[in-house]
């Protein structure tokens, strides 16, 4: 039975990407009835029924498809005093101190027909889409968190060195503003429900969030209220909580960006889980660069770093946003092997049957087409914006991280801080300001957006992760483009998008290359770049732009025949696009 008093929708205080300043000021829903969280006890007015999507998981011989929950962040959720008469949060706490909220309030569940007509998450076979603004009988919902589940109780765990993470996702509505991203952070598998006895909750409803931002403005933090200093009006409590972060997918149909946040909470003696305390550990403000994480993070991002005609919309740009298209990451590690070090996170797409590789850029003067620990360091003084990586643990803060697990977050937001401008338009001091072709003004403010594009949406679909090079059937790679003139960014109408095939794994021929940072492209064949090989064989003169590992090239196996994946499910309409910005 549906609760007299029901939940405020609290929209994504995510603050995503390199400049993510206050969590609570990136998102609020506009609501008729307010009442969001605090304790974490399991109510008993509404059962919680998780939405499903086929989850692939794959070997060298294939990929098999499991269905796997989906929950939504305890921040959306309906937080109220044991009969559901009273609400616990309304802009600010209002059930008295911590310990009292603790003992009095509880967390309610969501059923499988209000993740739809409240949230606006839908799910279909391999498809999760999340859509932007819904309204509903309570009010207004904006944006969603979302995270992958292993079971009802416990989050999948991505165990990433050495492996292969590969998804399809259509942003062809996201407009300038808004952000559909997918990523990784260390938050605990059970959602902290081991550790802190208080928390009953835990993973099955969302709870344990953490990220490298630190935000303040989740409402509950190692079982306790974060009260302390949340007062009506204001964005937040006391602490914050701090993980490690990679960052696959922040993007809309403008800009794109994958980034690592390395952290020091991942030392063996600390807390990966962190609850920060006050500004300088939090990092706030003016300290930003002082807390235990690296906010800004190691981003490559192909318009930041000068390649404006790679991705955009329209099929003048390498990747067309107007389409669906298959975005792979690989984490390689210095002897090709899981217990190696974790050394290089690459990146390429799949589009319309073609491989796009990552764009090469040149930082203080050598070539980098995935980040590397040297590609982190060359950006740096590059950018010279204070950013910390390194500092911060760099390659081995991840290293550790993915060795221990990693939680998938999918989520869409908006950004009431600075209108995503660290994203998708000029932001911060050259030579890295220019980060894409929005112009960041009031068509990229949240109220401009919620009111224009409401029915824009972030499809995720066709996720899969294996070892490297099984996550990916065969295809041609894209030849080498002539230079041409980046495009206005005006998107053309979002086609429907058509179903994606099935994965299947490599060649089964795929040479084992000799040197570990090598590896085998789509063909069967063996190649190798300056990111990608050892600094003896660089010195050595072995290993050059474009050489091949090993000679020879292998014939590759037939590519199997797709089988069409599962129908995706209506989408709203695609909203108007906006009028064209000016090119930068």
């Amino acid at each position: 039975q549906t609760p007299s008093f029901h939940p405020v929708v609290s929209s994504l205080f995510r603050a995503a990407g390199r400049f993510r300043l206050s969590q609570a000021n990136s998102m609020r829903s506009v609501l008729l009835l307010s009442a969001t969280a605090v304790a974490q006890k399991i109510g008993t007015l509404v059962n919680e029924q998780h939405p499903t999507i086929d989850f692939y998981e794959c070997t060298e011989q294939a990929c098999t498809s499991s269905p796997k929950p989906i929950t939504l962040d305890a921040n959306w959720r309906w937080y109220h005093d044991g009969t559901g008469s009273s609400n616990c949060f309304n802009d600010h706490f209002e059930c008295g101190t911590p310990a009292e909220c603790t003992r009095d309030c509880e967390l309610e569940g969501i059923s499988l027909s209000e993740y739809e007509s409240t949230y606006g998450i839908t799910a279909a076979g391999s498809e999760l889409s999340l859509k932007f603004v819904t309204d509903h009988q309570y009010g207004t919902n904006v944006g969603s968190r979302t995270y992958l589940m292993n079971d009802d109780n416990s989050y999948y765990m991505f165990k990433l060195k050495n492996a292969e993470f590969t998804f399809d996702v259509d942003v062809s509505t996201l407009q300038c503003g808004m952000n559909g991203a997918l990523y990784f952070v260390e938050m605990p598998e059970d959602g902290g429900l081991g550790a802190f006895p208080s928390n009953t909750a835990g993973a099955n409803l969302g709870t344990g969030y953490c990220d490298a931002q630190c935000p303040h403005d989740i409402k509950y933090i190692h079982g306790e209220t974060n009260s302390e200093g949340w007062t009506s009006g204001e964005s937040g409590g006391r602490y914050g909580a701090c993980c490690v972060e990679m960052d696959i997918w922040e993007a809309n149909s403008f800009a794109t960006a994958y980034t690592p946040h390395s952290c020091d909470t991942t030392k063996p003696d600390t807390d990966r889980y962190y609850r920060c305390d006050g500004e300088v550990d939090c990092g706030d403000g003016e300290n930003r660069y002082n807390g235990v994480c690296d906010k800004n993070g190691c981003d490559f991002q192909p318009y930041r770093h000068g390649n404006t005609s790679f991705y955009g919309p329209g099929s003048s740009f390498r990747v067309d946003t107007t389409k669906k298209m298959t975005v792979v990451t690989q984490f390689i590690t210095d002897d090709g092997t899981d217990d190696g070090t974790l050394s290089e996170i690459r990146r390429f797409y799949v589009q319309d049957g073609v491989v796009v590789q990552n764009p090469t850029v040149t930082k203080v003067g050598s070539p980098h087409d995935s980040i590397t620990e040297g590609f982190c360091d060359a950006a740096a003084e590059w950018a010279a914006d204070g950013t910390n990586f390194l500092e911060k643990g760099g390659m081995e803060s991840m290293d550790i991280a993915h060795e221990t697990g990693m939680v998938l977050v999918m989520s869409l937001w908006d950004d009431e801080t600075v209108n995503m401008k660290w994203l998708d338009s000029d932001f911060g001091d050259p030579p890295s300001n220019l980060r894409g072709p929005c112009p960041g003004d009031e068509t990229s403010t949240p109220e401009y957006v919620r009111e224009n594009y409401p029915n824009s949406f972030v499809k995720f679909s066709n996720i899969r992760f294996g070892p490297i090079g099984t996550t990916t059937p065969p295809s041609p790679s894209s030849p080498s483009p002539s230079p041409s003139p980046s495009p206005s960014p005006s998107p053309a109408p979002a086609p429907s998008p058509s179903p994606s095939p099935s994965p299947s794994p490599g060649p089964a021929e795929c040479p084992v290359c000799a040197h570990p940072q090598c590896g085998c492209d789509l063909l069967g064949r063996s190649w190798c770049t300056a990111d990608h090989c050892h600094a003896d064989l660089n010195a050595a003169g072995d290993c050059t732009w474009g050489d091949t590992c090993s000679p020879g090239t292998p014939t590759p196996s037939p590519s199997p025949s797709p089988s069409p994946s599962p129908s995706p499910s209506p989408a709203p309409s695609p909203s108007p696009s906006p009028s064209p910005p000016p090119s930068t």
